[in-house]
């Protein structure tokens, strides 16, 4: 084995910092391409006013060490666990596995992510003190881009929505679901004589041969 000169160390690591963050960058520049997502949003999306809205959040003068991670950073942060639909601990674990996602939040290939609990203090004070600005200023910026398609008919795919309903607790829940078993039982419409499960027909209304709509009963 040999040794190391002692005139090495010497050079090498005043300039440790610099080389970490060349090498990060390279990394990076391999890594990244233009066509992926969190790359194109970045492009895209202006966090200048989110940063804004969120500077109260730290102090930026006085006394104390500067923090680790800036409010930049926690907002990028929020903006992948909104978009991703991620809890806290997923939202670390994403920024700290994912290189695509920590270079968008704005982290060094070798700098210290944040943890669920600096997450949530973020969170906690965005809900207290700006509880809509993500989603007004993100809206904002949807309808300056796409201008044309703010006034048409807008189509999605529902498969995959969740109502917040579905939050609700039971007995507030059952008030409004008629198949809840929590939900009230409320006798059938007048001139409904049947029952669907019961295979026996249902009756007509005042003769105008226009059927009663079916009527589930548990």
């Amino acid at each position: 084995m040999l040794p190391i000169p002692d005139f090495l160390p010497a050079i090498i690591l005043p300039l440790w910092a610099r080389l970490l963050t060349w090498f990060s960058a390279q990394i990076y520049a391999r890594l990244l391409m233009p066509t992926d997502f969190w790359v194109r949003l970045a492009d895209h999306l202006d966090c200048a006013p989110l940063e804004q809205a969120c500077a109260a959040y730290q102090h930026t003068a006085g006394p104390g060490c500067q923090a680790t991670h800036t409010v930049p950073r926690l907002v990028r942060a929020l903006v992948v666990k909104y978009l991703r639909n991620l809890s806290l601990r997923e939202l670390g674990s994403e920024i700290r596995t994912n290189l695509v996602v920590k270079r968008f939040v704005g982290y060094s290939l070798f700098e210290r992510v944040p943890d669920h609990s600096t997450l949530e203090r973020f969170e906690q004070w965005v809900i207290a003190h700006r509880a809509r600005t993500f989603f007004d200023e993100v809206l904002k910026q949807i309808d300056a881009a796409y201008p044309e398609q703010r006034g048409q008919t807008q189509y999605g795919d529902t498969l995959r929505l969740r109502s917040g309903q579905a939050l609700r607790p039971a007995r507030q829940r059952g008030s409004r679901d008629p198949h809840h078993p929590a939900a009230p039982r409320l006798p059938p419409p007048a001139g409904d004589a049947g029952d669907p499960r019961s295979g026996r027909p249902h009756g007509r209304a005042g003769g105008s041969g226009a059927a009663r709509p079916l009527w589930r009963r548990r």
